[in-house]
């Protein structure tokens, strides 16, 4: 009651066995001891929630599965468009970095305006050809999730698809020795290749870090470190 927090597994009747999500080992007695919480002031959006003991999640405890009505909020921003931003990590390499140069020194050499001592106007043809030459050769930076799961989506889900196959399999007749095996087979390999994903992206990352130190690009070796994604370990 102080914090104003409600259980939604008890909110709407149904059986028991949609309710329980654990299996005491010794009295083989289901109990409810996974909850999921609410504000009270958000219990009208709740629709249902339920226990899934279909869904397979490497533990002994049942998926507990609750459905809401979301009504998003508009946020209005203030100020004007974002600036976008060049696409600095380009010149990391010899040839862009040649082509940049290149290009900068045919824009010096095709100007043909008379030449003003005035430093404000030899400033602004200055800053007009670098940013000119600058969205010609590096163009735009996107916005990327730095997250190796998101980056290898294709290939995780054909795995993940592989092992649904082989669980429904299971599913489906769970006395059966050969499909109990083969589902665990396609876990063990998707543990693996995730791994092994996993491993290759941080690899590629730290590469890509170090180049960025190695060539003097502080502020790119700065921004790949930022752009990890963020962990919280509980102890």
């Amino acid at each position: 009651m102080e914090l104003q927090l409600a259980i939604t597994n008890t909110i709407l009747q149904k059986n028991d066995k949609l309710k329980t999500t654990w299996m005491h080992p010794q009295s083989r007695h289901w109990h409810l001891i996974d909850y999921i919480l609410v504000r009270q002031r958000d219990l009208r959006d709740v629709l249902h929630t339920r226990v899934m003991p279909s869904a397979e999640c490497h533990t002994d405890h049942h998926l507990v599965g609750c459905r809401i009505r979301i009504r998003p909020k508009l946020i209005t921003r203030k100020g004007g468009p974002r600036r976008k931003k060049y696409n600095h990590s380009r010149l990391q390499s010899d040839e862009v970095k040649a082509v940049f140069q290149a290009s900068l020194q045919n824009k010096f050499e095709n100007d043909s305006s008379q030449i003003d001592p005035s430093p404000e106007l030899l400033w602004d043809k200055l800053k007009t050809a670098i940013l000119q030459t600058s969205e010609e050769v590096l163009g735009f930076s996107t916005k990327k999730n730095r997250d190796w799961f998101d980056e290898n989506n294709i290939e995780i889900n054909n795995l993940l698809a592989e092992k649904r196959a082989a669980h429904r399999a299971h599913l489906a007749r769970p006395s059966c020795p050969l499909r109990r095996a083969a589902f665990r087979h396609s876990c063990s390999i998707l543990q693996q290749k995730l791994r092994g994903i996993q491993n290759e992206w941080w690899s590629n990352l730290a590469i890509k870090t170090q180049q960025c130190a190695d060539t003097g690009d502080y502020k790119g070796s700065l921004s790949q470190v930022k752009s990890l994604p963020v962990c919280s370990c509980a102890d």
